[in-house]
């Protein structure tokens, strides 16, 4: 019984509890018509050291650029700062990402010579074939109330 115990608490959590949102989606479209969305997403996930990764790559529908994202889902804040060459303005950027209710949380805040200029929420969610991100939160005081449902 010891044993069991002991080994529930060196597994990680969030590992077990995050959703499966692999696949390949062909089209994104949005609900609320702000944007349009992306093509050709294809979501792969994994279980790197106790917590799941997933891995997103799609094209941009106004570039054509195709570009991959990883995400951790350990809970964990993730920083980074730059500084643009031109302005010599310093950028940081943190986000966490989390699992909770079958559901993949990113939280992203965005400052800018110290002042907070976004702060977005994504959820993420898989029912059948169906993945759907919801997006909340502020961009440069813009409101951001985005769904897009990919198939």
């Amino acid at each position: 019984m010891r044993f069991i115990a002991a080994f529930a608490l060196f597994t990680s959590f969030s590992a077990m509890a995050c959703p499966d949102l692999s696949g390949t989606y062909t089209a994104c479209r949005s609900q609320t018509g702000s944007t349009a969305g992306s093509t050709d997403v294809v979501i792969t996930q994994a279980i790197q050291n106790r917590a799941t990764t997933y891995s997103m790559t799609s094209t941009d529908p106004d570039t054509n650029e195709r570009k991959t994202e990883t995400y951790r889902a350990d809970g964990r804040i993730v920083s980074e700062t730059i500084t643009d060459p031109d302005s010599g303005m310093t950028i940081s950027m943190s986000s966490v990402v989390k699992c909770v209710n079958n559901t993949v949380n990113m939280n992203m805040k965005v400052t800018m010579a110290g002042q907070q200029v976004a702060n977005v929420t994504t959820v993420m969610s898989k029912a059948n074939k169906q993945l759907t991100m919801k997006m909340t939160g502020k961009n440069f005081d813009e409101p951001i109330n985005e769904t897009l449902i990919c198939e």
